[in-house]
């Protein structure tokens, strides 16, 4: 899906999982990175073309017609173009025009500040329209209506799919960056659903969908998770800096709130983008499943570190054999050590009813509460998630954890943090390289054992020689070890 014609784009890379399931690694999926290089010269050429044009007709045009009349005019001629030569020049012209024609549309407000958004809450009607048009919102294919239908405030935006023909459906707005250095930027809105059903083929759904223009014309496609059924209003987004093939400064991103190749009907509002600068990289250590081994051979080796780590506890295995009981959970809290919830049974949450799901997230938090455990966050059972999941869980939780891999930004959403999965192909030079990055970027990163032990029954356990030398490695390089929580009210999203 591009501004592009999306029929025409043969190399999008994209996986299933992103889409009912919850997603892999993205550094691997859903990331397409489009030079745009080949066809500067064109550009050039269809700009000038452009001009030449526009300047013949101007004159006349403001004679006889109104400011918006006349922009409209504009665009009907860039579309008559782009049908001689491609869509991709209509983008180029509409990059062209969206700075001033967004100035004309607000009645006169100054051109956008870096980074800004022009009516995040679709509250402002365009001038000189009827009131279904939102001020500096352009529509895109199918368009989008401004409705009285709004998370806060009185107005949103709807977006609508023919039933008999589903399409794409959107709003549009250009986000001048202009970075001078790489920042993770924070792009979130609301969103409500009704009987929303993906096109074979389709992995929008409704989202947050971004074309995110770099510093040397490259392109990278991302889309917040895709959002399907029926549901009422829940926060939805993405942070650049959780993409690894946004690896330079971000020039602009056009950002399309969208209803992509589905049935339904789609609300959204309060649409957010927000720039940080970048951390101070700090680590997590994690240690996955309440396995005993948490406690006889992890907590002695991060006691000889002087630091405190984090454990995910399934509480239908605490106090059975090999996993630790309620009072070495406690004795762990009292030493510093984070309880995060695991889930009741590590059921794969997908596979389950809502109810069941519900009963997993909520349940599980006051069992381990109970007890006296102080519990703010819920790692997914096999990293598995939707986004129905994700909603429900950050009601309950500050965080829900899968198991992509990856660091995380200043400004990571709840559904978005990444880790480093420990193997048995894991080694130190491994744990340098992650550590470095996470320095370098001004990052957290969350880096996960599961067993350790000398022996294991699948590549997820870790010898205790090992994970010595692991740690050793990351005191030598001295960045900051913080509990999970602690890495959270440092990095997460406010």
């Amino acid at each position: 899906m591009s501004m592009e014609d999306k029929s025409t784009r043969t190399d999008f890379i994209r996986g299933d999982a992103g889409v009912d399931a919850g997603r892999t690694d993205p550094g691997g999926m859903e990331v397409m990175v489009f030079s745009v290089g080949l066809i500067k010269k064109v550009i050039v050429a269809i700009k000038t073309l452009v001009i030449i044009v526009m300047a013949k007709y101007l004159y006349l045009l403001m004679a006889v017609i109104g400011l918006i009349d006349f922009i409209n005019k504009i665009l009907s001629m860039t579309n008559i173009l782009s049908g001689f030569i491609g869509k991709a020049v209509n983008v180029t012209f509409v990059t062209l025009l969206i700075a001033g024609s967004m100035v004309w549309s607000t009645g006169g407000a100054k051109a956008q500040v870096a980074g800004s958004i022009i009516n995040p809450g679709f509250e402002d009607q365009a001038t000189g329209t009827d009131k279904k048009v939102a001020a500096g919102w352009l529509p895109y294919e199918q368009g989008y209506k401004r409705v009285k239908a709004a998370h806060t405030g009185a107005w949103g935006i709807t977006l609508q799919s023919d039933r008999s023909n589903p399409g794409t459906a959107g709003a549009y707005q250009r986000i001048d960056l202009q970075q001078g250095e790489i920042k993770p930027v924070q792009i979130t809105g609301y969103i409500k659903g009704d009987r929303i059903v993906n096109q074979a083929g389709g992995w929008f759904g409704a989202s947050l969908y971004a074309e995110i223009y770099l510093q040397d014309g490259s392109v990278v496609y991302w889309n917040s998770v895709p959002n399907f059924g029926t549901f009422g209003w829940r926060w939805i987004g993405f942070n650049t800096g959780t993409l690894a093939a946004v690896n330079q400064p971000i020039d602009h991103i056009f950002l399309v709130p969208i209803l992509g190749d589905a049935r339904g009907q789609a609300w959204f509002d309060d649409i957010a983008v927000k720039e940080h600068e970048p951390g101070v990289g700090v680590v997590t250590i994690m240690f996955d499943d309440g396995e005993l081994s948490t406690y006889e051979e992890a907590l002695p080796a991060m006691e000889k570190q002087g630091w405190q780590g984090s454990t995910a506890v399934i509480t239908e295995m605490v106090d059975e054999d090999g996993f630790m009981g309620w009072e070495q959970l406690q004795a762990l809290q009292r030493k510093g050590w984070e309880v995060v919830s695991h889930g009741i049974t590590h059921e794969d949450l997908t596979t389950l009813s809502v109810n069941k799901v519900k009963q997993e997230l909520n349940n599980s938090k006051r069992q381990l509460e109970r007890k006296g455990l102080v519990v703010n966050h819920f790692a997914l059972p096999f990293g598995a998630y939707n986004a129905e999941i994700m909603a429900l869980g950050t009601k309950s939780y500050k965080s829900v954890r899968a198991y992509e891999q990856g660091s995380n930004p200043v400004g990571i959403l709840p559904w978005e943090v990444k880790v480093h999965g420990v193997t048995t192909a894991t080694d130190s030079a491994t744990i340098a390289d992650w550590v470095n990055e996470a320095k370098n970027k001004g990052q957290w990163i969350v880096i996960v054992y599961h067993k350790i032990a000398e022996m294991g029954d699948d590549a997820y356990f870790t010898t205790p020689s090992d994970l010595e030398e692991m740690l050793q490695t990351i005191s030598d390089s001295g960045i900051e070890v913080v509990t999970y929580n602690q890495g959270w009210e440092k990095f997460g999203a406010l």
